[in-house]
């Protein structure tokens, strides 16, 4: 498995069964039909990856299908967490160090959202692990309430144990499957993805076999389907700096762009989990973010994607 490439480590969170809940057979993923991926981030069949700009879940299980409704960047229904609800985690396992760590990283997104996180001892809502053998994943949304009580419905890879303070990487992870968790998807997944870049596939492939040991399927699942238009309601433009965008090298795409690692919420990223998310009132460490003010941010990324579409349009 690749340390340095934290996102990328996620073990398809699907893969993760919800059986046990009687609920669902197979976990919920971000693949696309006949995908068989399992959790990760990749198909509306499983669950749990994609900005916080779009929101697709392409093919969820037919169980699910026909009570959902995608929505900009997170799903509706069964996967959205009721309106300021508070949210209970507890960890699985790890130590006080690591605790302290991923605490730090879930406040920022609270900062935006009407939704509050309470640490319990035990028997939270959201149960992380620390597992450095199991890659990064989470459930999507509320559906890890249907989740066995016993089982994590997170997990957290490549958090330090021996230092106090959050490094970037960790940072990226920890913002990353946190946004799962609150109902967001893969922005690399996109349809707005099209005409950004196009994606080399085979160096993809390459990549994630070797540096991840992921299947073909899972590849397929997690990176390179795009969810389907069908499926989403709304979506904004590509956000190349979301925390629900995997980092891509020169190999990855036909034009040998090098997309970062993504370690702080963008402006987007802020601005469509509020628009979901709703607060009366802005949080004193973010004043200026009202909800007037996250629609003006969607607003003018619109323009400037219409914009730019709109110049496309016009080259030879």
């Amino acid at each position: 498995m690749h340390r340095d490439d934290p996102i990328a480590q996620e073990s398809l969170v699907d893969r993760r069964s919800l059986s046990s809940s009687g609920l669902i057979v197979s976990p919920l993923k971000l693949c696309n039909a006949g995908s068989t991926g399992a959790a990760g981030d990749t198909s509306p069949d499983q669950s749990t990856e994609n900005p916080v700009h779009l929101s697709a879940l392409e093919d969820l299980s037919p169980e699910f299908q026909k009570h959902t409704t995608c929505r900009g960047i997170s799903i509706k229904n069964e996967f959205l967490w009721p309106q300021s609800e508070e949210i209970t985690y507890s960890y699985i396992s790890g130590n006080h160090r690591q605790h302290s760590k991923v605490d730090s990283g879930i406040t920022r997104w609270s900062h935006y959202i009407n939704l509050t996180f309470r640490r319990v001892s035990s028997g939270g809502s959201i149960r992380i692990s620390l597992n450095d053998n199991e890659g990064s994943w989470s459930y999507l949304g509320a559906l890890c309430l249907r989740a066995h009580i016993d089982s994590p419905t997170m997990n957290l890879q490549g958090i330090d144990d021996q230092t106090e303070i959050l490094e970037d990487r960790e940072k990226a992870t920890v913002l990353h499957e946190f946004g799962h968790a609150i109902g967001l998807l893969h922005e690399h997944q996109s349809p707005s993805r099209i005409g950004e870049f196009t994606l080399n596939e085979k160096g993809i492939i390459k990549y994630y076999e070797t540096s991840h040991e992921w299947s073909r399927a899972e590849i397929q699942c997690q990176v390179i389907d795009i969810y389907k238009e069908k499926h989403i309601t709304n979506f904004s433009q590509f956000d190349h700096k979301s925390v629900m965008m995997y980092p891509m090298y020169p190999s990855h795409t036909l034009e040998g762009l090098e997309l970062p690692l993504n370690t702080e919420l963008s402006e987007i990223d802020k601005a469509f989990a509020m628009v979901h998310y709703p607060r009366l009132e802005p949080q004193i460490p973010s004043p200026q973010w009202t909800v007037a003010h996250a629609l003006d941010v969607l607003k003018a990324a619109a323009q400037i994607s219409m914009q730019v579409i709109k110049n496309t349009k016009t080259l030879p």
